[in-house]
């Protein structure tokens, strides 16, 4: 799965010295290196000391319509064939979810020379207000690490999960591990969990619910999952645009409805010698409809932590 609008995911041992990258899997893992075990019973994963926009990549794809079915069983005669694990299957493009232009494209339509050139936001700053330095967090939908290395030069440790290797490929001193975010179970809890990028909005209803399945099944005890959210018009004031530095230009083009409840959303990307576009699909929630999602998966907002209300703080429900 791959990071949306404001968000951006290594490989381990290539020529460039990058961190091993992962296989994703259900067995239980033990906490990453630079890392000491949470509480006795959690399988916390915690830092050890230190060393972690309107781009609007939907959410779908990697997380949206058409994603994956949660691994199936391996039965014996006559049950279901066993799937190959996440990281030995080629990602499969996603229904409603493409792109155009040079380099790479990732199934939710993603230009991955595109997110390596988009800037970070503000996301790291919001992190630090609401997550405090050293902590192990979990990143859902890296992309090309715009924002992992960020947080890692601020002194998280990351754990950068991402359905694109070409993504993969791009970060830098995070662990990284390669599945589509409905399928993960790491059999570890981290101090945080975040599902920035709009990737709550995923245009299938089934994918959302497996997207904050994996939040609520990999945050510790009183450990915090950060989510953002659309704004509130993300799909009225539209068209719209703006600049990002190193001359480049985004462009919300179109946001039109395709289904009942979801937006196919076409946005172009125009750099100096490179254009792409993407168009993926977005379910809007009202806040109730929100927080009914997040409840049908065991969490419970915490706080609206930003104005806009688009940066939200949720925690295990009890």
């Amino acid at each position: 799965m791959t990071a949306k609008g404001s968000a951006e995911g290594g490989r381990g041992g290539g020529p460039e010295g990058g961190p091993a990258q992962e296989p994703a899997g259900g067995s239980a893992r033990g906490p990453v290196a630079g890392s000491v075990a949470g509480p006795a019973g959690e399988g916390s994963a915690r830092a050890g000391a230190a060393g972690g926009g309107d781009g609007d990549r939907g959410a779908g794809g990697t997380d949206g319509a058409g994603g994956d079915s949660p691994h199936g069983g391996t039965g014996g005669t006559g049950g279901p064939e066993p799937r190959e694990p996440a990281e030995h299957r080629a990602p499969r493009r996603r229904d409603g979810y493409r792109g155009t232009g040079p380099g790479a494209i990732t199934p939710d339509g993603c230009a991955v020379e595109l997110y390596a050139r988009m800037p970070v936001g503000d996301e790291p700053d919001v992190v630090e207000r609401l997550i405090p330095r050293g902590a192990h967090i979990l990143e859902l939908g890296c992309g090309a690490g715009r924002v992992t290395h960020p947080l890692l030069e601020r002194g998280y440790t990351v754990t950068a999960v991402d359905e694109s290797p070409e993504m993969l490929e791009r970060v830098r001193g995070a662990r990284t591990v390669r599945s589509p975010i409905e399928e993960l179970d790491l059999g570890t809890r981290f101090d945080a969990v975040m599902l920035a990028s709009f990737l709550v909005h995923a245009g299938d209803p089934a994918v959302r619910r497996g997207l904050l399945a994996t939040c609520r099944r990999h945050v510790a005890e009183g450990g915090a999952v950060l989510i953002q959210r659309e704004p509130e018009d993300a799909h009225t004031r539209v068209p719209r645009e703006r600049a990002v530095p190193g001359g480049g230009l985004v462009r919300i083009a179109a946001s039109e409805p395709v289904a009942p409840g979801v937006r196919a959303v076409r946005c172009v990307y125009e750099f100096p010698g490179a254009r792409w576009t993407q168009t993926f699909l977005s379910r809007p929630l009202t806040t109730e409809t929100f927080e009914e999602a997040l409840a049908e998966a065991g969490l419970v907002v915490d706080r609206y932590a930003t104005e806009d209300r688009t940066w939200v703080l949720a925690r295990a429900a009890h």
